[in-house]
């Protein structure tokens, strides 16, 4: 795989596509709305969640233990996602849960949205593959990681674990949504935050309920679903 000096060696070279590492960020003149140079919309969809007129994504997905049996579909339906990016559009994932050499819980395939170009979609599903799954679901991490990179929308995929009674937040409901309020504001001008999460939990409803209330805090303006519980790995492709 690249290192990453390679990677950012790479996107900083014009012939690979839209944009580098050292290319300013181009934010839409309203957020969530950027059409395509031809009129067309640039959607998102991932595990039959959409957040349409997205330039940049990056997904979050949980990678912890108890994902260890149906990781391997979400990295399958993941690649599937990005693979309908345009090539206009950027994208990162960040993974949760295993810690790496740093003992750090959050992984990120590289430091900057990448252009969704052929070569980056591949060497994106290349890395996930290496992520094996373990330690505890973190996912307020995951967000922290994600909404640092400054993306139009985020996808969060985790996984509710009935054994820790909740605690898989850390801090809680009220501290959990005061700290994305801080790091994904609502825009006065637009009355709206820049940033659109969708939420997907995998095979049980959050009992802490932060999962419903991320989406509907931090959700477009076109009332589109936000929220979505997968109660089976057949569902997970359902919607595709």
């Amino acid at each position: 795989l690249t290192s990453p000096g390679e990677l950012l060696a790479e996107l900083a070279d014009p012939q690979q596509g839209a944009g580098g590492a050292g290319a300013p960020r181009i934010d839409p003149v309203e957020p969530g709305v950027v059409p395509d140079a031809d009129g067309t919309s640039l959607d998102v969809r991932f595990a039959g969640l959409g957040a349409s007129s997205a330039r940049s994504v990056v997904y979050v997905v949980d990678a912890s233990g108890p994902m260890v049996t149906s990781l391997p579909l979400v990295l399958d339906e993941l690649a599937r996602s990005i693979e309908r990016l345009s090539a206009r559009q950027k994208f990162n994932v960040v993974m949760f849960g295993p810690r790496d050499e740093d003992g750090r819980n959050v992984r990120t395939f590289a430091s900057v949205l990448v252009p969704a170009t052929p070569r980056m979609k591949e060497r994106a599903a290349e890395w996930a593959q290496t992520v094996r799954p373990g330690g505890r679901s973190a996912p307020l991490s995951g967000l922290e990681e994600a909404l640092g990179l400054k993306p139009q929308a985020v996808f969060l995929l985790s996984r509710s674990i009935d054994r820790t009674g909740g605690g898989v937040w850390g801090r809680g409901r009220g501290p959990t949504l005061a700290r994305l309020d801080e790091l994904n504001p609502v825009v006065e001008r637009y009355g709206r935050r820049s940033i659109v999460i969708r939420t997907i939990q995998f095979l049980d409803e959050d009992p802490t309920g932060i999962m419903q209330a991320i989406a509907e805090a931090h959700g477009s303006a076109d009332n589109a679903v936000g929220y979505r519980v997968i109660r089976s790995t057949r569902e997970l492709t359902e919607g595709r």
